[in-house]
């Protein structure tokens, strides 16, 4: 299907390995040209970029990333506390890495010890913080202040320092909570805030 071009309103139904789809018309952020969500119920997996919004299985993620990181690119993945991000990197996405020949670097707590020696072909940087929603989050959560404890913004600002130099692409694992946080933050983030360009995808669980 041609999620660029079909601008009909009607939903249809189909079969992708034996997994129920449905594409749902929406309209694109940003723009005024309907677009396509296609809606994968299980697993549930949202790649987000520049706007185009589109579901896929844990099966096309893994090789969107290999695809990504075979080409120098970095990756996001957001989602929230539990939702299964963790397990489906260590266990699905560095032995596809492994099997693709690429040298993997798997860091489980960046922000705790971030150190790393030479000679990977990638970086997993788990844990991750950025604070490139950090005006957004403030504004959602007036009552906290500060949001971020000095502290914490320099355990952050120290993880940055250690791996804004590294040459090889990096996937940054990263947690937000809420639907909207989530979102806002696939979004906006083409950009670490070290300025490493990043593709981002949201990761959620199904929910029926």
């Amino acid at each position: 299907m041609d999620v660029h071009q079909n601008t009909q309103k009607q939903a249809r139904v189909v079969k992708y390995q034996k997994i129920r789809l449905a594409a749902v018309s929406i309209t694109e952020i940003g723009t005024k040209r309907p677009e396509w969500e296609i809606i994968l119920f299980r697993p549930l997996l949202l790649y987000v970029s520049k706007g185009y919004n589109f579901f896929m299985n844990k099966n096309e993620l893994i090789m969107e990333i290999i695809d990504l990181i075979n080409s120098g690119k970095s990756v996001v993945i957001v989602g929230a506390t539990d939702g299964g991000k963790s397990w489906f990197i260590k266990n699905e996405v560095v032995p596809a890495l492994e099997e693709n020949n690429l040298k993997v670097c798997y860091i489980e707590e960046c922000l705790v010890d971030c150190t790393f020696s030479d000679g990977y072909d990638v970086i997993i940087a788990d844990e991750f913080e950025t604070f490139i929603d950090k005006d957004f989050l403030e504004k959602r959560h007036p009552d906290e202040v500060p949001y971020y404890p000095e502290s914490y913004i320099k355990q952050v600002e120290d993880c940055h320092k250690s791996i804004e130099d590294v040459k090889v692409p990096i996937i940054f694992v990263v947690t937000r909570n809420e639907e909207e946080e989530i979102h806002n933050l696939a979004n906006i983030l083409d950009r670490v805030d070290f300025g490493q360009k990043v593709k981002t995808f949201i990761f959620e669980r199904s929910r029926d």
